[in-house]
């Protein structure tokens, strides 16, 4: 039944332009595959001519399938703890990034920041693996609360985790990456329901920049390997601490 307010007309033009190039390139038949229908439901559409002139259309309901293929591929894209990407999420995520900034005759440069917990065996030694598993989701609920909706944040394993931010230039990517180190220190994850005792948590950063900059051509694979080398320096020098630098370059820049 159709609600006050609500508008339930189908518009079925695309029908009839079907219909009509079938009919043009004579055509026994056709398809519409996920079409949206009144009630907002998927379908895929099949069209045949039939003797005489007349035209059958047919209509098979593909929503839950989609769904399911959704769930899927979520599943198979996401670190299930944390909700963050995986890495196999992570490269699919970049690759449609770079393709809608191509399509927009737009260059395709981007930040991307290494982070690693410092510390965070004793975490797991000393209060337990389930303390441990809520820093992580918290620290992943820090990162993507912090960022933009097209900013990407994967879990690489472990308690590492990347950040790629689109379009973002050397100066942002290190105040962002200084943001993230000051919200890190800031989260506070209870040892238990009752307790009054809270575990806190410090990251090393490494930072860095890629894409088509400055007449060169910088592939995700070597920035990481540069953000990656960069987070082991922060490591050594003392950890919580962001090192930035550039792949094929020597040193902060």
């Amino acid at each position: 039944m159709k609600g006050e307010g609500e508008d339930q007309s189908f518009d079925i033009s695309a029908l009839h332009e079907c219909c009509a190039k079938m009919k043009l390139n004579g055509h026994g038949h056709a398809t519409l595959d996920e079409m949206q229908t009144p009630s907002g439901r998927l379908a895929d559409i099949r069209m045949n001519m039939m003797e005489g002139g007349g035209v059958m259309v047919s209509a098979t309901d593909i929503t839950d399938h989609k769904r399911k293929e959704q769930m899927l591929d979520n599943l198979a894209s996401t670190d299930p703890l944390t909700r963050a990407l995986n890495r196999r999420g992570f490269e699919s995520a970049v690759s449609r990034l770079r393709e809608i900034r191509h399509l927009k005759d737009k260059s395709w440069v981007f930040g991307l920041i290494v982070l690693d917990l410092d510390h965070f065996k004793h975490v797991n030694d000393t209060y337990g693996h389930a303390v441990g598993d809520r820093v992580l989701e918290r620290v992943a609920e820090t990162l993507r609360q912090a960022l933009r909706d097209d900013d990407l944040v994967v879990r690489l394993g472990g308690e590492e985790f990347a950040v790629l931010l689109p379009s973002a230039t050397a100066a942002v990517t290190k105040r962002i990456g200084e943001r993230l180190a000051n919200m890190i220190r800031a989260i506070e994850v209870p040892i238990d329901k009752q307790s009054k005792q809270f575990v806190t948590i410090t990251a090393s950063f490494g930072a860095t920049v890629g894409g088509e900059a400055r007449q060169s051509f910088i592939e995700l694979a070597d920035a990481m390997k540069a953000a990656d080398e960069a987070m082991y320096e922060a490591k050594q020098g003392g950890r919580d601490q962001m090192i930035f630098k550039i792949h094929g370059r020597e040193g902060d820049s």
